[in-house]
């Protein structure tokens, strides 16, 4: 995540997985969306919603973790708070 958009104790919630004696520490998917939702680029709102779409993203989730970061500025924090409330309100 880039330093600028990070939800509280985001280390705290990696996901281990291991393969062929490989240990992996993957992010949380509602706090990648935190960081999608930051830059609200059109390939990153599709992913949101495909996580969305597949139970993986929970937007009630994202929404506590966004009252939780520390936007790098005003404008990165409208743009996530903007793209966060169009996908609240496309799903009803």
């Amino acid at each position: 995540m880039a330093a600028g958009h990070r939800p509280q104790h985001w280390q705290q919630r990696l996901i281990p997985a291991e393969k062929d004696g490989i240990r992996l520490w993957c992010l949380d998917p509602n706090d990648a969306a935190v960081s999608k939702y930051a830059r609200s680029e059109p390939r990153d709102l599709r992913w949101i919603r495909a996580g969305i779409g597949a139970s993986i993203v929970s937007l009630a989730i994202v929404r506590i973790r966004l009252k939780q970061t520390s936007f790098a500025d005003d404008t990165e924090k409208k743009r996530a708070w903007d793209s966060f409330e169009r996908d609240r309100e496309r799903r009803g």
